[in-house]
């Protein structure tokens, strides 16, 4: 979704910026068919009805964030909706290069692990099933642990286990993406694990920075950056911190202050801001904190991936030696008799 949201805002931008009405825009980007053409024609039909675009965009909330929808209607009030618009494009083109590139640094160890689990399967479920017969026919002795595995693979019990587990799997996929209350329950408990919860952490900081940058560069206030970026995070722990620090503000309290307070944020993405709220360059001082949070974002991934390949190499080397010396064990007893 990231890369069809960047390539319509870069269409549309582009579009406007070169003094193409926004009706006419929007129709041009339904030829391309970016997005669903029952989406297309959803959003020409509320511009032609009258209504504005981020009421549009307000309407599909699966296709378009909260913040997303919060940018375009600050610069529909300010008369700014070129200029967002072309930020909008380099935003989202900026976020989706980053999915991308974390995807394919964590697509190495996932097929790996795959990989090693289905040729370990194929051994144990294939292979080994098929040594029971010949050393029955030589009449050696097998170890308990291959009698083991072969009576579980011609069981049928274990291939209705299988399948019903797929299909559990399937279940609680779906179950998690209609259940919020239970997703979020599934988010926090992952987030108590050390490493892959300071990598959510820091890609919620990301998201959170990318939101406060594009409201505060459409001229909305401080107090609804917060709330938008707190709205349309997934990471539950960092809204909360949010919505604290937003709660400081209404009190008077300086943004830094108040993000400092809640500890929404690390001392260096802190250290900016201030030197933001101090020379009044805040957005730009923002993008130089996006900047540091995606550099620690990534170091964390490559930490991640460093570690899950030997781990992953270590454990399945182990079980194939496993395999392999319940294998031998036969052969070197008959080796032992001639």
């Amino acid at each position: 979704m990231g890369r069809t949201l960047a390539l319509f805002t870069r269409g549309l931008a582009t579009l406007v910026s070169s003094g193409v009405p926004l009706a006419r825009a929007l129709e041009v980007m339904a030829r391309t068919r970016v997005l669903p053409q029952e989406v297309a024609d959803g959003l020409i039909g509320t511009l032609l009805r009258g209504h504005s675009l981020s009421e549009g965009f307000k309407a599909y909330p699966e296709y378009f964030p909260t913040a997303y929808v919060a940018a375009v209607r600050a610069a529909e009030g300010t008369g700014a909706l070129v200029e967002v618009l072309l930020r909008l494009a380099e935003q989202t083109e900026k976020s989706a290069k980053l999915r991308q590139r974390l995807l394919s640094q964590l697509s190495y160890p996932t097929v790996l692990l795959l990989s090693c689990g289905l040729g370990l399967a194929v051994l144990v479920l294939g292979f080994m099933p098929m040594m029971l017969p010949m050393l029955e026919t030589w009449d050696a002795p097998a170890p308990w642990l291959l009698v083991a595995l072969t009576s579980l693979a011609r069981s049928p019990a274990i291939w209705v286990m299988l399948g019903l587990g797929l299909v559990n799997l399937l279940f609680a996929v779906l179950l998690l993406q209609r259940r919020p209350a239970l997703r979020a329950a599934l988010e926090r408990s992952l987030a108590s694990w050390p490493l892959v919860g300071a990598v959510r952490l820091r890609l919620a900081r990301l998201q959170a920075l990318d939101t406060m940058i594009l409201l505060q560069e459409a001229g909305v206030s401080a107090r609804s950056c917060l709330l938008e970026a707190a709205r349309g995070l997934s990471h539950p722990e960092l809204a909360a911190r949010l919505r604290e620090a937003d709660a400081a503000l209404l009190e008077g309290v300086e943004l830094t202050a108040a993000l400092r307070e809640a500890r929404a944020f690390g001392p260096a993405t802190l250290q900016l801001l201030l030197a933001g709220e101090a020379s009044g360059r805040l957005a730009r001082l923002m993008r130089c904190a996006r900047k540091l949070e995606e550099d620690a974002l990534e170091a964390r991934i490559e930490l991640l991936v460093t570690l899950s390949e030997p781990l992953v190499l270590s454990v399945m080397g182990l079980a194939v030696g496993l395999v392999t010396l319940i294998t031998l064990m036969p052969m070197l007893t008959l080796l032992a008799r001639l």
